[in-house]
């Protein structure tokens, strides 16, 4: 994993106007009015709720305010008869808002058309006080507690909700999220503690027996853990990001286990979330910290930084209409403590040129060629064996090795790859019981001048690029102890 961060700028796209805290779980995105686009529904600590129909107007379409600190906010789409056509049923969505002091409110739209149409309290029910999140899994709804404990009702009938089953979990519940892999019926859990739990939901589980443990919390002082299952990238199958509140962060593959990259954030974890920047299935991590900073990082582990310019209470992404014609892309929410809710739309956009462009610009090609580095990279085999031997030294690194690689495939690959490419590799293990030693000492030895080259390419073409900026005047790498860091 890189150790090095690309730092840019990036300007908020607006601000929906929202006063109050929201919590880190008091939001959802829901179609409500059947018009095939989503919604944005938040909910403040001094019992506020808003409803944002797009992003057209900073103000909300629609606003309540319950009796209580809202936790959490999830939607559920329940089946009820059509009154103009009797037997027929169909789909309305309500909204479910839960409170610290132990009440959930049931919302429902009324009326017709959007300008008649109205949101009112269906109805409220009893839950748990110091409730912290909820989901909806099919007809049941789960709700997570700072009392280490999960509960679990029966909402099929909005008017005759029942408890069906309570669990306890060994620490306190932080967030759920459903799996991407796994039935309905299962529910990833984060804990205070660090630990990461799947648990089974059904009817018949046994209290307190039906979760396992996914990931430990890695040490006492790791805090609050964090997941993002089913994390989509071309070539990968499945992969889950882990994170804990002490800014410790990895993605790990889902199926082998083996970790792609990991990181140490400077400063404590705020949120995770995905985004699909590039329009094109490909999803990013995106990190906020408390201070503000927001990293981007892929699967492969190239990370962008930016900074907000307030202090963060909330942050979460999801895809909302944003143009006339009524398509939608992913936006980036970021709920402040001074009031409002900043969002960003279009960040691939912005960021495209640094992710693709930016290490081969015609300044950068025209150096390279005219450099010693050259003789090394002229021809597709050479590039062909730079980048075959950076992937062997580096095999957490996800690097596409043709068999025609162009130039700047080669020269990207090259810049991006982790500093830790300057460490001598480890050390071979020796078979002491194989008769083959000396065949195997011979593979030693060819990886060994294997590296020294690809380190020698590697580090010719990062002082070329740095020229190469540096000749334009407007230097976007440099050079520190033989570490190479992006402003």
């Amino acid at each position: 994993m890189s150790t090095t961060v690309r730092s840019v700028c990036l300007v908020p796209s607006g601000l929906l106007n929202f006063e109050g805290k929201i919590m880190p779980n008091a939001y959802a995105f829901a179609d409500m009015d059947g018009d095939s686009q989503r919604e944005l529904i938040v909910g403040a600590m001094s019992g506020k709720l808003a409803i944002f129909k797009g992003l057209s107007s900073p103000d909300s379409a629609y606003n309540y305010t319950v009796d209580g600190c809202i936790t959490s906010i999830v939607t559920y789409n329940m089946v009820v008869e059509t009154p103009e056509d009797e037997g027929a049923k169909t789909r309305k969505c309500v909204i479910l808002v839960m409170t610290a002091e132990g009440t959930c409110y049931i919302f429902h739209r009324e009326g017709g058309g959007d300008s008649g149409a109205s949101y009112a309290v269906h109805s409220h029910f009893s839950i748990p006080l110091n409730v912290s999140t909820s989901e909806i899994l099919g007809v049941k709804l789960v709700v997570g507690t700072r009392d280490t404990a999960i509960h679990v009702f029966d909402v099929e009938h909005l008017d005759r909700i029942k408890k069906i089953n309570q669990f306890v979990v060994p620490g306190e519940v932080e967030a759920f999220l459903r799996s991407h892999e796994a039935p309905t019926t299962t529910l990833l859990v984060c804990l205070q503690s660090g630990e990461v739990l799947e648990m089974t939901i059904d009817d018949d589980a046994a209290p307190s027996s039906s979760f396992d443990v996914l990931e430990h919390g890695e040490d006492l002082t790791c805090g609050r853990s964090y997941i993002l299952s089913g994390v989509k990238a071309k070539g990968i199958q499945s992969c889950d990001a882990y994170g804990y509140f002490n800014g410790h962060v990895k993605l790990k593959d889902r199926d082998t286990g083996s970790v792609r990259w990991s990181i140490q954030l400077p400063d404590a974890l705020l949120k995770m979330a995905t985004i699909n920047l590039f329009q094109d299935g490909d999803e990013e991590v995106i990190l906020c910290c408390w201070n503000g900073d927001v990293y981007i990082v892929n699967t492969v582990g190239s990370q962008l930084k930016f900074t907000i310019p307030f202090s963060i209470t909330a942050f979460f992404s999801g895809s909302l209409s944003v143009v006339q014609n009524g398509g939608s892309e992913d936006v980036l929410f970021c709920a402040t403590t001074s009031g409002g809710i900043l969002f960003y739309v279009g960040i691939g956009q912005s960021i495209r040129h640094i992710r693709h462009d930016s290490v081969v610009r015609p300044p950068h090609m025209d150096v390279i060629t005219h450099s010693a580095l050259y003789d090394a990279i002229d021809t597709p085999a050479k590039r062909r064996d730079v980048l075959l031997a950076l992937r062997k030294h580096l095999p957490r690194m996800q690097i596409e090795n043709g068999d025609a690689p162009t130039l700047q495939e080669c020269i990207r690959a090259c810049v991006y790859a982790p500093n830790a490419i300057m460490d001598p590799p480890p050390p071979a293990v020796v078979d002491t019981d194989n008769d083959t030693a000396p065949a195997n000492d011979m593979d030693s030895a060819s990886t060994s001048n294997g590296v020294e080259e690809i380190v020698e390419v590697h580090a010719t073409v990062v002082n070329v690029v740095v020229a190469a900026e540096e000749d334009e005047g407007n230097a976007e790498f440099h050079v520190k102890d033989d570490v190479m860091t992006r402003t």
